[in-house]
C-alpha cells in the first residue's frame, strides 16, 4: 500500500481523532481552532510514519545483501 499525506485511510483518521481528543482533554484546550491544530499535528505523524516504513521497506528490498540472505526466494533472481 502506499501511503501519503492527502491519502489517509480512516483508521489513520480515527487514530487521530482519538489522539487529539486525549491530548486536547489532557491539556485542557477547548478552541475549535487549538483543536483542529492538535488534529492536523497528529494526522501529519501519523501520515508521516507510514510514509518512512514504506520507504524504509522499499529501501531494504533494493539492497542486494539484505535481498540475498534475509528476504527469501520471492526476491532472488533465477
Amino acid at each position: 500500500m502506499r501511503y501519503w499525506l492527502c491519502l489517509g485511510t480512516l483508521y489513520d483518521i480515527a487514530f487521530a481523532l482519538i489522539f487529539s481528543s486525549v491530548i486536547a482533554v489532557l491539556f485542557q484546550i477547548f478552541t475549535l481552532i487549538g483543536y483542529l491544530m492538535i488534529f492536523a499535528a497528529c494526522w501529519f505523524i501519523i501520515e508521516f510514519y507510514w510514509w518512512l516504513v514504506n520507504k524504509f521497506g522499499t529501501t531494504l528490498q533494493r539492497n542486494r545483501i539484505i535481498r540475498k540472505y534475509f528476504l527469501g526466494a520471492q526476491f532472488k533472481k533465477r
